[in-house]
């Protein structure tokens, strides 16, 4: 008789004690284990009772530690199996037959855009995206595979030509809308602008004219500045490494991207001579992209992320972003690094302050305006004695009505209301009183009408 897990040591030296001279009982309730029976013991139900034949008397030794280990069945511990992907994630039947046939996924990234992903000298898959794949390989049940590329052109190009199945981290433009389906975007960071230190504020492209500007060749931000700002002449280069060289050199003004991938690598270079000199107006928004040709597996990808959750990919992301910002080696460095980013942000402020006082200014002097033409429009056609409406407004009315009548071929009406022997009453009480008398006229066709 033996047993397994935390309890073995303790079953197995009891039973060797019942099963040594003087001992004739051997108590065994495991319903989970499989126990052999020592040679000369025989089954007395559940829980089994083993007694030795060879002994006329019969002596009952019962181990506390035994009939605890009965008394909660823990001989084995009970392993619960994982949910399938298919329940997890609520899949369809055909969602479960496809992820059953696809195999292997296949995943390209950005090969040197960090924080978010990176490929390093070993093959080591690093980031935002890294994570965020770690966890769409436990939520779909399917091994990841990644393929390694030089740049990011590369890697659209081969989820373009169908060599690849997934990308973790890219943004939605129409470009891509060919051949790339995208999740719902789960972050956002602004994107911004990195010049040498003694370039003024930026608060808009727009103030660049015609210069130069360094962009990641085939990204997002790219086709959004070259759609906005047609006049700006854009320098595409292989990575952000290359991107702030050129700003150096004085190639270019700036070298635009996420505020975290630029801030990650100043950083990393411990920078002095290079700034965030203004924000674009608009962020990178990222996304999962998955072949369009395969729109079963945009459906799959969604769910897992849902499964995910906004909070864990939250978590993930805030890990990585506050990672990059650790304190420098001096002082001074610090100050150089905060005071043009608390430059940025108080023009920035002032900014949108001053916009938010002209939009107020601007919507109370409209509403005003429109206020004053009703008034006006009022005026012109209704009388100011009696308050109906005057000759102006009978013509404007009796025109759409013919018009009306003519169209739809229906016979029009009209109702004369005269008063008679005015004259006599205007003339016999003066025109004041006659002013009276049409005004209490008036009140009785107000009261007798209706609006429309």
């Amino acid at each position: 008789m033996s047993a397994t897990g935390p309890f073995k040591p303790l079953f197995n030296r009891g039973v060797v004690e019942l099963e040594s001279p003087g001992v004739d009982l051997d108590v065994e309730h495991c319903a989970n284990c499989a126990l052999r029976h020592s040679a000369g013991l025989s089954p007395l139900g559940s829980p089994r009772a083993m007694i030795r034949s060879a002994f006329t008397r019969i002596r009952v030794f019962l181990l506390l530690p035994l009939l605890l280990v009965a008394a909660t069945n823990h001989c084995v511990a009970q392993e619960v199996a994982p949910a399938s992907p298919a329940a997890r994630l609520a899949l369809t039947a055909a969602e479960q037959a496809y992820l059953a046939q696809l195999g292997a996924l296949r995943v390209c990234t950005f090969p040197d855009w960090m924080p978010y992903e990176q490929i390093t000298a070993s093959g080591e898959y690093r980031g935002i995206g890294a994570d965020l794949t770690a966890l769409l390989d436990e939520q779909l049940g399917v091994p990841l595979t990644l393929l390694p590329t030089r740049t990011w052109s590369e890697s659209l190009a081969k989820v373009r030509d169908g060599r690849c199945d997934l990308l973790p981290m890219t943004m939605d433009v129409p470009s891509r809308h060919a051949y790339l389906d995208f999740s719902a975007p789960f972050t956002a960071q602004p994107f911004v602008i990195a010049t040498r230190r003694s370039h003024p504020f930026i608060a808009t492209l727009a103030q660049l004219d015609d210069a130069s500007v360094a962009v990641v060749e085939d990204v997002a931000v790219g086709e959004l500045i070259a759609a906005r700002y047609p006049r700006l002449k854009l320098v595409t280069v292989a990575n952000v490494t290359e991107g702030l060289e050129l700003v150096r050199q004085g190639r270019v003004v700036g070298y635009v991207d996420s505020l975290a991938t630029i801030a990650y690598q100043l950083q990393r270079e411990e920078s002095i001579d290079i700034k965030v000199a203004g924000t674009l107006g608009f962020d990178l928004q990222l996304s999962m992209a998955t072949r369009a040709d395969q729109p079963l597996l945009g459906v799959v990808i969604a769910k897992a992320l849902d499964a995910i959750g906004p909070s864990e990919i939250d978590r993930i992301v805030s890990r990585w972003l506050s990672a990059q910002y650790q304190p420098p080696r001096n002082a001074a460095w610090l100050w150089m690094v905060l005071a043009p980013t608390a430059l940025v942000m108080l023009g920035l402020y002032l900014w949108n302050h001053w916009l938010r006082k002209v939009n107020r200014a601007l919507a109370e002097a409209q509403a005003e305006l429109a206020e004053k033409s009703q008034a006006l429009e009022r005026l012109s056609v209704t009388d100011s004695l009696t308050q109906l409406s005057n000759r102006r407004k009978l013509d404007e009315v009796l025109n759409r009505s013919v018009e009306l009548s003519r169209r739809n071929a229906r016979p029009l009406a009209l109702i004369m209301l005269d008063l008679d022997h005015f004259k006599v009453t205007n003339d016999s009480y003066g025109h004041q009183a006659g002013d009276q008398v049409l005004q209490q006229v008036a009140a009785l066709i107000r009261e007798q009408c209706r609006n429309t």
